[in-house]
């Protein structure tokens, strides 16, 4: 996935996570039903973590591409950046 797909990817499931009313098991499997992959569900929904950004961070980590702090940090920069110029 591309980093803009993930970002898209990561908020439809919260957007999910947020309208699906349900325990925590039938959530997860409400979820996976609907095609979202179970290690994606694993992060956002025991923290209730609902931003998309430190999802994605940590999902990159959890697949060893880079450090979830590190590139949460460039992020900010850049998004500091943009806004700036």
């Amino acid at each position: 996935m591309q980093k803009k797909s993930m970002m898209d990817y990561f908020e439809k499931l919260i957007g999910e996570l947020l309208r699906t009313d349900a325990t925590t098991r039938r959530v997860k499997e409400t979820l996976v039903s609907k095609g979202y992959e179970e290690q994606a569900i694993n992060l956002v929904l025991p923290n209730k973590k609902r931003h998309v950004i430190p999802a994605v961070c940590r999902w990159l980590e959890d697949r060893r591409i880079a450090n979830a702090l590190t590139l949460r940090n460039a992020y900010v920069r850049i998004s500091k950046f943009k806004t700036s110029q």
